[in-house]
C-alpha cells in the first residue's frame, strides 16, 4: 500500500512544493517546507461517505526542519466536472500532519478526478 499512495500522490506533493513560494513570507520557512514536501509521504487516505470529499496522512522524517508561523497550505483543483476542489495541508507544530480535499460547492456528487492532473493557487 506505501507504494500505491507513494505513486498516487507523488505529483501532488510536487505541485504543492512549486506552490510554496506564493504562500510563504520568508525563506528560511520556504526551505524548511519545500524540504518537507520532498519527503512527506502519504500513509493514509479516507474517502468521506459521500465521496464528495477526503482526507490524507503525511509522514514527515524528524530530520526534516520545523516551519515556522504557517499552520496549512492550499490549492485548488478542478474536478471532472469543472467543479472547483479545495485542497488544504495542515501542519502541527511546524510539520505537515494531514490534509483534506473536498467539492467547493455539489457535496451531493462523487470526487471525479482524484488525485488532480494540476493544481492553482488558492487567492
Amino acid at each position: 500500500m506505501d507504494d500505491v499512495l507513494r505513486l498516487r500522490y507523488e505529483r501532488l506533493l510536487a505541485d504543492m512544493g512549486a506552490l510554496c513560494a506564493t504562500r510563504v513570507a520568508d525563506d528560511e520557512s520556504l526551505q524548511a517546507l519545500a524540504a518537507q514536501l520532498k519527503s512527506t509521504r502519504v500513509v493514509s487516505e479516507d474517502w468521506d461517505l459521500n465521496g464528495a470529499g477526503g482526507h490524507f496522512n503525511f509522514e514527515t522524517p524528524e530530520s526534516t526542519p520545523a516551519v515556522k508561523d504557517l499552520a496549512y497550505i492550499d490549492a485548488f483543483c478542478d474536478d471532472a466536472d469543472g467543479v472547483p476542489i479545495h485542497i488544504i495541508m495542515h501542519l502541527v507544530d511546524g510539520r505537515l500532519n494531514w490534509g483534506e480535499w473536498y467539492r467547493v460547492y455539489g457535496f451531493d456528487k462523487h470526487v471525479g478526478t482524484w488525485p488532480p492532473i494540476s493544481i492553482r493557487a488558492a487567492i
